[in-house]
């Protein structure tokens, strides 16, 4: 909504959904009884949508908690997050124990979470999940904040290897000066460089010089988080 609040009055309790690192529950009482504990300590559950949720997550309500699998303690814990359909959902690594149809769920969920208004604050190691379900990433390192951008910020920031293979002749000086081009090197008419951003400007260059072989391998996100965490400065006052 935009406003801060700082006070942990009710009302602005039952706006949040939070999901632990670690979901700790009564032992000996079943899955479905402690949703509905928690359900009747909060108010104003929909008995139908927990019950959709769960079933969609293959939870078995019937079973003790002592009883649950690591991954379906993990599904009881998101049911309990999202079953009040919270404006603010607190998630510390959702997917941790799901295999992954269940992680496809598990997005689902967050996908009809934000369609309906809601936002998500989610910490994950998981890099292709934080790619495929993330508008925003911050990259935390013992505690801090070193980097806060939107995955198309971050994605700029991947390195391309190419490799071509051509036919003409080529200014490997000219090549340097494209932007984001670095250690360009010419070999008996095969090229080698790294791009940082668009390789478009290199390969309308290349164009010109009868390509007959273009090898281009892109950066994982896992890659461009490694390389900022060995060169990244903390935030300021963070």
């Amino acid at each position: 909504s935009g406003s801060t609040h700082i006070p942990t009055v009710v009302a602005i309790k039952r706006r949040v959904g939070y999901l632990p690192g670690e979901l700790v529950q009564w032992p000996r009482v079943t899955a479905g009884y402690v949703l509905g504990m928690l359900a009747g300590l909060r108010g104003g559950v929909d008995e139908t949508y927990l019950h959709t949720l769960a079933g969609n997550l293959h939870l078995d309500l019937g079973r003790r908690y002592q009883d649950l699998s690591h991954g379906n303690k993990q599904k009881l814990g998101l049911v309990q997050a999202f079953m009040h359909r919270p404006d603010l959902l607190i998630l510390d690594e959702p997917t941790l124990g799901l295999d992954p149809l269940m992680q496809r769920v598990f997005h689902d969920m967050l996908r009809s979470a934000t369609a309906a208004g809601a936002t998500v604050l989610l910490s994950s190691h998981v890099l292709s999940e934080v790619e495929s379900v993330c508008d925003r990433i911050a990259l935390v390192r013992d505690g801090r904040v070193r980097r806060i951008g939107s995955l198309n910020e971050l994605r700029a920031k991947r390195i391309h290897r190419v490799e071509a293979v051509i036919t003409g002749e080529l200014d490997v000086d000219a090549v340097a000066a494209v932007p984001g081009v670095a250690q360009p090197r010419l070999v008996d008419h095969r090229l080698t460089c790294s791009v940082q951003g668009s390789i478009g400007p290199l390969l309308q260059m290349l164009s010109a010089t009868g390509v007959i072989e273009l090898d281009s391998h892109e950066q994982s996100l896992e890659e461009v988080f490694l390389r900022e965490f060995d060169t990244a400065e903390p935030v300021a006052g963070r």
